[in-house]
């Protein structure tokens, strides 16, 4: 049997591509706790903090392919596999002067903790926080001020139920955690879990002596990993990684610790209110999350969207961010005006697709819109208006609006979920003699781009098929990509635009490369 630890190695041929994964730029608030809560596995206490959400093809998770989640086999229920059902969830984070809180709500469709020997926690169900605390990036190689916080989801807690990982001068340490760090896990339906942590901050100051109060302000860096082994054949069974893709550091987001939120008298509070519509056709944007945020702060209020896309929040009198979806608007909440806010909110369309022999495509439309339709409505996802270019007679496709390219894993993970939703599948299969598990995808076909962030780049260097390196001028550093203006050579062919995992798609004089560590990106010829 390969190895487990095989996969905790960075390998160095793989890092330009995980360095692609990460977002060393990202940063989330951890907001000190107003009260310590209270550690039982109910998380009634964590209602007003931001919850962090996190499920396979989600923008802050992971993509590289070595971690993917495994279709186990027997032990995989139908279709889930590589799923929202198969694993996802959310994570909040609180802190106190002398400690770190951490929660989780784990959607998992099996739950396995009997494998492996004490330490390999990352082949039982387990969350695990990884902290930079000196936040020095120093890379793959555990150091002092390291750490790795490894949280097995088993409600008996044996002595190895959390696993702790440390740098130290010349190696790491692998060893149950010392006593003072904390847990508690409450089981639900089927693998998912709810956990509760608590981990000492007298334990990341004894390895790193300036971490000690005011903690406000500081940041450090941070990576959540949730494993997933679903008692399959293969120990290892993939896992998720929110904010980081590897042991390397220098590319795992931040935390940032801010003071607790004052709570505003609600005799002082204005509603904010009004209706959010969707721009193509002026329906009611429902079910979606409107959110309003002071400027330089994140998220302070927000609520969902009615049936009728109207929407209402107490807050304070004052200037704020109002965001919906990709739409956001600056506006002024006031005692004397009215308050009123409408918001335009540009579609997001998902795609649901199946391969099907041609002639019971005819079949199968009338199929879908009778019995598999009004499910996906009931999860949010209405029929489009437009149903974009024609394609094969093979392939029957529909294009669906939703609130959010956001919650596309957690409509789809809860209409998955639905036996209403499987049993139609099945008897659509009967009735068209299609296998009983025919493939079918719901994924995102359009939605709007954020604007990323800019950055200057240096310059970087050209080298020919000639062996003449050719000096690359100032740029910009927007988001993933490098932009680089280079000389105009009419005759060589410049490679001005690569993106990960595609052909070259264009020849000019700008220069564009996904970023990549420890060196300037590298324009290559065609």
């Amino acid at each position: 049997m390969p190895d487990p630890r095989r996969y905790l190695l960075v390998l160095a041929a793989l890092l330009v591509a995980n360095a692609l994964q990460a977002n060393p730029g990202q940063v989330i608030d951890i907001t000190q706790a107003s009260a310590p809560p209270v550690l039982d596995g109910y998380i009634d206490e964590w209602d007003r903090l931001v919850w962090h959400r996190f499920a396979p093809g989600t923008p802050d998770v992971s993509s590289n392919a070595i971690w993917s989640l495994a279709d186990d086999g027997p032990t995989e229920p139908p279709g889930t596999a590589g799923t929202a059902a198969d694993l996802s969830g959310s994570f909040a984070l609180q802190w106190d002067r002398d400690w770190i809180y951490l929660a989780a709500q784990i959607t998992d469709n099996v739950h396995d903790v009997a494998k492996g020997q004490p330490s390999e926690w990352w082949v039982r169900d387990s969350v695990a926080l990884f902290l930079d605390v000196p936040l020095d990036g120093d890379g793959a190689s555990w150091i002092p001020g390291d750490h790795a916080f490894a949280f097995t989801a088993d409600p008996t807690y044996p002595e190895h139920a959390i696993w702790w990982r440390h740098g130290q001068q010349f190696l790491q340490s692998e060893t149950t955690a010392p006593a003072p760090t904390q847990m508690r896990v409450q089981l639900g339906a089927g693998g998912d879990y709810i956990l509760e942590a608590a981990i000492p901050m007298a334990l990341l100051t004894g390895e790193t002596p300036d971490w000690k109060p005011p903690f406000i302000d500081r940041q450090i860096g941070f990576m959540l990993l949730i494993t997933d082994p679903d008692g399959g054949l293969e120990d290892f069974g993939g896992q998720l990684v929110f904010g980081g893709d590897n042991d390397d550091d220098s590319y795992w987001a931040r935390l940032r610790f801010v003071d607790s939120p004052s709570s505003p008298d609600p005799a002082t509070l204005v509603p904010v209110e009004g209706r959010a519509t969707y721009q193509h056709d002026g329906s009611p944007w429902a079910g979606g999350r409107v959110h309003l945020s002071a400027q330089g702060r994140r998220t302070l209020f927000s609520a969902t969207t009615t049936a009728a896309g109207r929407y209402q929040i107490q807050v304070p009198p004052g200037v704020y961010s109002l965001n919906a979806g990709p739409t956001t608007a600056t506006i002024a909440a006031s005692r004397e005006g009215d308050n009123q806010f409408d918001l335009v909110v540009p579609p997001t369309y998902a795609r649901f697709s199946c391969a099907l022999p041609a002639d019971r495509r005819t079949a199968f439309t009338a199929a879908y819109h009778n019995s598999l339709a009004p499910l996906l409505h009931k999860y949010g996802f209405r029929p489009a208006q437009h149903q974009g270019r024609s394609l094969t007679d093979t392939l029957f496709h529909q294009l669906l609006v939703l609130s959010s390219a956001t919650d596309l894993a957690w409509h789809k993970s809860a209409l998955q979920k639905d036996p209403a939703w499987n049993a139609a599948l099945q008897r659509l299969a009967n009735d068209l003699q299609l296998p009983s598990l025919f493939d079918y995808r719901i994924d995102i076909y359009q939605t709007l781009a954020g604007p990323g962030q800019t950055r200057t780049a240096g310059p970087g260097q050209r080298r020919t098929s000639q062996g003449r390196a050719i000096q690359a001028g100032t740029g910009l550093w927007q988001g993933p990509w490098f932009n680089l203006s280079v000389p105009r050579r009419p005759a060589q062919s410049l490679c001005t635009r690569y993106y990960a995992g595609s052909e070259r798609p264009s020849v000019g004089r700008l220069g564009q490369r996904r970023r990549r560590p420890l060196r300037r990106p590298q324009l290559d010829p065609l």
